[in-house]
């Protein structure tokens, strides 16, 4: 496996399946232009590695689902991880971690969002490339990718209501959390959350 470019093998090291987003898990994957929301995805996917997994003492407790994220299979990885986007129902996170579940929630929400758009554009272009012509003059409508700042905005308005939603000591942690990584703090969680 190259460490600058993606693995062309169905196999590979499994470290590098739990970060990956599933478009990259492909035959197609090596060629795929990497994209923010790829990185974004991958780091997202901590969370609920982290809390299915690790009680207490953080010990880890391997789950059969979190088993698979890291299989050497990029299909079964693939599978189980868009398994997890579709449902949680069989998922259930450390007793440490409950109270942040909510969070793998809206992050699971976001991705799936992201996915569900990309298979549509997958399926507008097959039906269009079927039989090398399509019963439309025009070409299909491709759905927009969403922009890096989009994407970012999104995925920190969600962190934010998440956080704005647990009251004050919500909007302190995330307060917290937005000053560890030397980012403002978000005026209009903590406005919302003194108003309500």
């Amino acid at each position: 496996m190259s460490r600058v470019g993606f693995p062309r093998s169905r196999y590979v090291r499994t470290e590098d399946n739990l970060l990956w987003h599933s478009d990259l898990m492909t035959d197609e994957g090596h060629n795929v232009p990497r994209l923010y929301r790829h990185d974004l995805e991958g780091y997202t996917w901590i969370l609920p590695w982290v809390f299915l997994q690790y009680d207490e003492q953080n010990t880890e407790h391997e789950t059969k689902q979190t088993w698979l994220w890291k299989s050497p299979s990029l299909d079964d990885a693939r599978k189980a991880k868009q398994d997890f986007l579709l449902t949680v129902r069989d998922s259930r996170p450390q007793p440490k971690w409950e109270s942040q579940w909510g969070l793998v929630h809206r992050m699971r929400k976001i991705f799936l969002d992201i996915h569900v758009m990309f298979k549509i554009k997958c399926e507008e272009q097959k039906l269009w490339s079927q039989d090398g012509a399509s019963v439309d003059t025009e070409d299909p409508a491709p759905v927009p990718e969403l922009s890096d700042e989009e994407l970012y905005d999104w995925f920190w308005r969600e962190v934010e209501d998440y956080y704005g939603s647990l009251g004050p000591e919500g909007v302190e942690q995330l307060t917290t959390i937005r000053q560890d990584l030397r980012l403002e703090v978000s005026v209009h969680v903590i406005a919302n959350t003194y108003m309500s």
